[in-house]
């Protein structure tokens, strides 16, 4: 059973890119612009966007970031997505951790 993305909570997404790449979610919603912290902000406005179909202005709302900005991201994460095979694979790692049973959070907090 797949979990429904509309109930995931875009905190919870943020969350779960922020540590996949090894920030904080302070650190995404930052001014900073070092390219790893960039690549993890359009890998969270991409699903957003795209799995949970959330707004622009509510995107940068989350982000603390313009809503023309979270459309910048969007439009480079749709690129590395075509080009970038790595890119791939870490948004589909992120959605399967969103979409697993909590228990597997847990397991993976004592390991």
């Amino acid at each position: 059973m797949t979990t429904s993305w509309i109930a995931i909570r875009p905190q919870l997404v943020l969350k779960n890119v922020a540590e996949y790449y090894g920030f904080t979610m302070a650190v995404l919603c930052s001014r900073v612009k070092y390219k790893e912290i960039v690549r993890a902000r359009d890998a969270f406005v991409w699903l957003a966007r795209e799995r949970k179909s959330m707004s622009w202005p509510s995107i940068g709302r989350v982000l603390n970031k313009h809503h023309t900005t979270c459309m910048a991201a969007h439009h480079r994460a749709q690129k590395l997505i075509q080009t970038d095979p790595l890119f791939s694979q870490e948004i589909l790692f992120i959605e399967a951790l969103l979409e697993a049973p909590p228990a597997y959070y847990t397991a993976i907090a004592i390991h």
